[in-house]
């Protein structure tokens, strides 16, 4: 049934791949879940309230994107644009939040009729392929500096804005910080390996040559389960 509603052998592809790929992007975007109520929180408005809107957007938004397209995209709140809601328009320009998601409304309506009218399309056109590709490692850049300041490599500094942290004590255990930082930067050593296009490299990890990005995703889970536990442990220790 899969198969003829999106026509998946014509587009030399199986129910497998295709499932593989979808719990593969879920895995990507998850961390959205978390991150965008925190930003959003920032500037206000209820955590728990902007979680649950942005898992009902994310769903709706990809379901449809399937159903009436039958393109493999999903869709999710903008990192990016999340940020700038917070930080530029509600805390730089001191406007309620309430105020700044009217004006979000309001600029989803106008792209609506820029889009019905076909000016969008005029507009995207237009846009060097250069600064799609700008945009993108910019986003890329943005979520790598969430996660290097989640791990405790990199803190704020007033007169540098940020810096490389020093080693010391995080929450009372000593060597916390050390292994943070050692099974994030493992972390990227085997993505970077599993996603080597040549097939080069470790050969037990060839295993994985199929949702690769799976695996580094469930590793990393599993490790930092394992460090949170330790750290915990040792500080209910010394209480």
């Amino acid at each position: 049934m899969l198969d003829s509603f999106f026509g998946l052998r014509s587009r030399g592809t199986t129910v497998r791949t295709e499932a593989i790929a979808g719990f593969t992007t879920f895995l990507t975007m998850a961390y959205i879940v978390v991150v965008n109520p925190i930003i959003l929180g920032q500037a206000g408005m209820p955590v728990a309230a902007v979680a649950v809107a942005t898992c009902l957007a994310a769903a709706f938004g990809s379901i449809l994107m399937g159903l009436l397209s039958n393109y493999p995209l999903a869709m999710a709140p903008g990192m990016g644009l999340n940020a700038y809601f917070t930080y530029t328009v509600v805390k730089g320009m001191g406007l309620a939040w309430q105020t700044a998601l009217g004006c979000v409304f309001i600029s989803g309506i106008a792209f609506l009729l820029l889009t019905v009218a076909g000016v969008r399309q005029l507009i995207m056109s237009a846009v060097p392929r250069s600064l799609f590709a700008a945009v993108a490692g910019g986003v890329g850049l943005f979520i790598a500096f969430i996660g290097l300041s989640d791990a405790g490599i990199i803190v704020a500094q007033a007169e540098q804005n940020v810096r490389l942290n020093e080693p010391g004590l995080i929450q009372g255990y000593q060597h916390a910080q050390t292994v943070i930082v050692g099974h994030k930067c493992s972390g990227l050593l085997v993505v970077f390996e599993l996603l080597e296009p040549h097939g080069q490299g470790f050969q037990g990890l060839r295993f994985f040559s199929k949702g690769k990005p799976v695996f580094c995703f469930l590793r990393e889970a599993l490790l930092e389960l394992l460090v949170s536990g330790s750290r915990q442990s040792v500080l209910w220790g010394r209480q």
